[in-house]
């Protein structure tokens, strides 16, 4: 495949994390956020960063094995999950150029063209979101 179907295709583990998720359990995650709070909220992403990138890695039917499936944090791991795909997402769109730039162009170029998707990334403040619709922003209560 080439790096531009890479770049613009990578958004599959995002949707598949992102539907999985249930009308109940976003209201229920929308309580345990409020109630966490911002700091513990991101202390905890840090302490279980591992698992949650591998939560990304994984096809959907083995997020269905029991080592998910019976973890006590796992909402939390998926909506960490789902933050980090869609900052992939983001990045990855905004560095398409890339694809163009990797054989006929020059570092100068590359490395700008990543900076714009890093700026834009590190910005947006990716783990301040709280991604779906019809609910307050659960970190600015």
């Amino acid at each position: 495949m080439s790096l531009h179907n890479y770049l613009v295709k990578s958004h599959e583990p995002y949707e598949e994390i992102r539907i999985a998720f249930l009308s109940s359990e976003v209201e229920q995650l929308h309580t345990i956020l409020k109630d966490l709070g911002h700091q513990k909220y991101f202390s905890f992403v840090l302490v279980n960063l591992t698992d949650i990138l591998k939560y990304i890695s994984l096809f959907p039917s083995q997020r269905e094995l029991k080592k998910w499936v019976q973890n006590p944090d796992l909402l939390l791991i998926r909506f960490a999950a789902l933050q980090i795909s869609s900052s992939t997402v983001d990045f990855l769109n905004k560095i398409v150029p890339v694809d163009l730039i990797v054989d006929h162009g020059s570092y100068r170029q590359f490395h700008s063209a990543i900076a714009l998707g890093l700026a834009e990334l590190t910005i947006g403040l990716p783990f301040f979101r709280f991604p779906f619709p019809g609910f307050e922003n659960p970190f600015l209560s």
